[in-house]
């Protein structure tokens, strides 16, 4: 197959649109282009092509991901979500996590832990554990991180604004609502229980 035109691609002005034969063919980094002579009136075998594809497909996903890292740090699983709706195959999905990883763009466990430091000023333990799941960090990690968080000091925070939320509610009423609300912000039952003052205990 014989390359019969280039043209530039208009959503991105650093790729372009290769055709032989007179149809397209694939699309790539003008980089990726030049480094594999392809030119107009070169000759392209069928291995050869599928060769450039995979290569500027490399390169294509690391720079999706690159451009998705720099804005703020990102989970593994996130980075592939953000991959896959890209369309970009498995395997080089796979081999440029690991080599984004491999530059310490991804850290997991890093991010678990300011994630962590960022919500248990609020929440509880549970809570901090399922928005950690949610984005896709492991059991392993989630649990080393978040393990201690929305303790004593935190529920104690908690419990005095809620009370003065439902300050106008009569006692059983209100300590109703207070277990609810802070069940809901992932705080466990007994720790509740044990922190919430004698005087608004139901009988």
């Amino acid at each position: 197959m014989v390359v019969t035109d280039i043209a530039e691609c208009k959503k991105n002005k650093n790729r372009v649109n290769v055709y032989m034969d007179g149809d397209f063919a694939f699309a790539c980094y003008k980089e990726t282009a030049v480094k594999n002579g392809i030119k107009k009136g070169a000759h392209v075998d069928a291995e050869r092509m599928e060769e450039i594809r995979d290569e500027d497909g490399a390169s294509y996903a690391f720079q999706v991901a690159l451009k998705y890292v720099s804005a703020k740090m990102r989970t593994r699983k996130e980075i592939e979500k953000k991959l896959k709706e890209k369309q970009i195959e498995e395997k080089t999905i796979a081999a440029t996590i690991e080599k984004l990883a491999g530059y310490g763009y991804i850290d997991d466990a890093e991010y678990a832990r300011l994630y962590v430091a960022e919500l248990s000023h609020k929440y509880g333990e549970k809570m901090i554990l399922n928005k950690l799941f949610a984005r896709g960090i492991d059991g392993e990690t989630a649990r080393a991180a978040a393990a201690g968080a929305g303790k004593a000091e935190v529920l104690k925070q908690q419990m005095e604004q809620l009370e003065a939320r439902y300050s106008a509610d009569e006692p059983r009423k209100k300590q109703q609502k207070m277990i609810r609300a802070l069940m809901a912000r992932g705080f466990a039952y007994d720790d509740i229980r044990r922190s919430m003052p004698e005087e608004d205990d139901a009988q």
